[in-house]
């Protein structure tokens, strides 16, 4: 018997073993998905009397990808007695299915040619159904016990398994329970179940190759631990259809709210998808929320790496509304949309006018406006340092205006006041964008002659000068151990520094008076 020897590989090579294998990990997803005909093909999976039990509460979960070339037809996604499917481009459910009508219908047409996951749940105790697309609620209503029964992916058993799904689908789930819908969003992006206690069927189709010759894989691995693995039925399992391919489920953007809004102009924003390749993103901007129209420009490019676009040129006083979608060369144009985002290309103001002056016991703030568009109100808002700004009082807008409106208050002084207020507006509009006016300050009765706002400060200070003998002089910023760091002209009343290249610390400003003022850089 010959004795067994151990063989070592090189460090170097481990470690490109083991950068490799992390590398495969991090692009595995969304791997495979299985593609079906239309006609004959479907998966049979568990025991006869379904992997559920008649009576009980379930949730079914898919990512599908829908062409829409049998739009009138029924397709199942996930069958049993209790179907799930879609129907002249409607998502259904029903249970203990009389061949008529569903249980509930999501009033909106399903998505052609993009992946999208979908979703419904049926709880015993209430009676109640629900449907959900890329995790959100479509449609509810009450439906019969369930009835269990043999389950099939892409088929439903009426006398013959038939109404089979065209096109692909990936990562199936069965539980039988009902999820939340934090758990069915929280499924839509993970390849591990939110509640594994209760699942008994999870099929991730991560089975042979993508397109490749595949004969005699038939089997659909269950990953969860009820062991209910599908048989595949009538599939070729070689070329592109018919057989396993390459999914892109999972691979969809999340869009954050819009930033720099003006009246013409704004940023489109989105998050990076946790998995899958990306080449580019592709991003739909429209004045209407279903997009069937796109603005000139649209839709906008941006490549991997990217998670912004400037969308320009717009029409003010003009709602948009944005939605972005990955993109890769293999399976171009298939990405699923990500949630939309409303972005307002206006101001709340078209144009302001402010002004604070001195009233008796008080500091009278009046200010007009020249156009208002969906204006909520105005909050009036005092500092004592030119930063951290609290609201004193919120006064009600006109909402929509095209002529002048004035308005006013008055903000009460303290027996005490503080030597200056400075004031801004925070202009509101009915959709929570914002915009704030310029700062103003006004003395509070002592003798000061220069002041600066705000202070502290990360990079901008503006000096105030109210001494006019002060002006064509020259001051001086130094560090707090007296080292010269610049000269700072003073050639008229408003003067503004950048100190945002200085480190943290406190400096002082010299002015030719001798007076000397301690600025804060935070």
């Amino acid at each position: 018997m010959k004795k067994k020897t151990t063989q070592f590989l090189p460090k170097t090579f481990v470690l490109f073993l083991i950068f490799l294998s992390f590398t495969s990990i991090s692009n595995a997803q969304p791997g495979n998905a299985l593609n079906f005909d239309g006609a004959t093909t479907y998966v049979v999976i568990g025991p006869t009397g379904g992997v559920y039990t008649a009576g009980s509460s379930y949730t079914k979960e898919a990512w599908v990808l829908y062409n829409g070339a049998n739009f009138f037809n029924a397709e199942n996604i996930i069958s049993s007695l209790d179907p799930f499917w879609v129907e002249g481009g409607h998502l259904r459910a029903a249970n203990n299915y009389n061949g008529t009508t569903p249980d509930v219908e999501d009033p909106a047409v399903f998505t052609i040619n993009h992946w999208l996951f979908v979703a419904v749940t049926y709880d015993a105790t209430t009676g109640m159904m629900t449907l959900y697309k890329n995790g959100l609620v479509v449609a509810t209503h009450t439906a019969p016990s369930s009835a269990a029964g043999q389950n099939y992916i892409g088929g439903y058993n009426d006398g013959g398994v038939k109404y089979i799904w065209q096109s692909n689908m990936d990562q199936v789930r069965i539980y039988n329970a009902v999820l939340t819908q934090a758990n069915i969003q929280a499924d839509m992006f993970s390849t591990t179940a939110a509640v594994p206690a209760n699942l008994v069927g999870s099929y991730n189709f991560d089975v042979g190759t993508a397109g490749g010759t595949n004969t005699g894989l038939t089997t659909l691995p269950d990953a969860s631990l009820a062991g209910n693995n599908g048989t595949l039925v009538n599939f070729t399992l070689t070329g592109g259809g018919s057989n396993w391919v390459e999914s892109y489920a999972m691979v969809v953007p999340v869009a954050t709210a819009a930033t720099s809004v003006t009246g013409t102009s704004f940023n489109a924003n989105w998050n990076t998808p946790a998995v899958g390749i990306i080449d580019s993103y592709i991003i739909d901007v429209s004045t209407v929320s279903d997009f069937s129209t796109g603005i000139a420009g649209s839709p906008y490019m941006a490549a991997f790496g990217t998670n912004t676009v400037a969308v320009t040129g717009l029409t003010a006083a003009t709602t948009y509304y944005y939605r972005v979608r990955a993109d890769k060369a293999s399976v171009t144009g298939q990405g699923g949309y990500s949630n939309t985002i409303t972005a307002i290309s206006t101001l709340p103001v078209n144009s302001l006018s402010f002004n604070v002056s001195k009233a008796s016991g008080s500091n009278l703030l009046q200010w007009s406006t020249g156009g208002e568009l969906n204006t909520k109100n105005f909050e009036l808002q005092r500092s004592s340092t030119g930063n951290n700004f609290i609201t004193i009082a919120t006064v009600n807008a006109s909402g929509n205006s095209s002529t002048t409106k004035n308005y006013q208050y008055s903000d009460p002084l303290s027996l005490n006041p503080e030597p200056i207020y400075y004031y801004r507006l925070k202009m509101v509009d009915l959709n929570g964008n914002f915009t704030y006016s310029d700062i103003l300050l006004i003395k509070n009765g002592r003798s000061i002659t220069v002041t600066v706002y705000p202070n502290p400060t990360q990079d901008k200070v503006v000096i105030n000068v109210t001494d006019k003998s002060l002006l064509n002089t020259t001051a001086t910023l130094s560090d707090i151990g007296g080292k010269r760091l610049q000269n700072v002209p003073i050639t008229q009343t408003v003067t503004t520094i950048n100190i945002s290249n200085y480190e943290k610390g406190v400096y002082l400003l010299r002015l030719a008076n001798g007076e000397s003022i301690k600025l804060v850089k935070d």
